[in-house]
């Protein structure tokens, strides 16, 4: 008998983990669909931008004959003036160019991530 809820117990032990662990993969995997959708908008804000000027920490541009800029306001990158938000929960930022391409580098906790947002 007493071997039977040993085995029980260390079955709840052993699932209580599996659902722990897939919980936070499943929070990291929505997490990056919500990166790559982010990408992929502020790419395409970028084509259609004008006189684009990327620094460490910013990308300043004219989108429809108004100033832009993204950059990273309280662990969110959005493009201001206006609260466009993209990126959530970012410890750090940095913006590159690297063959006429504009790449954005996040940092979180999680690690670091990049991404294809533009040409020049």
């Amino acid at each position: 008998m007493s071997e039977v809820l040993l085995g029980l117990l260390l079955s709840f032990f052993v699932l209580d983990l599996l659902l722990a662990n897939f919980k936070n993969v499943s929070i990291a995997n929505n997490h990056m669909s919500q990166d790559l959708i982010s990408s992929w908008q502020i790419h395409h804000i970028l084509n259609l931008a004008v006189d684009i000027e990327v620094f460490d920490k910013q990308i300043t541009y004219t989108y429809f004959d108004q100033e832009r800029e993204i950059n990273l306001v309280n662990s969110k990158i959005i493009i201001q003036p206006g609260t466009n938000i993209f990126f959530l929960q970012v410890d750090d930022c940095q913006f590159y160019i690297e063959d006429e391409d504009i790449y954005l580098k996040i940092t979180r906790k999680s690690g670091e991530s990049i991404f294809l947002i533009g040409k020049i």
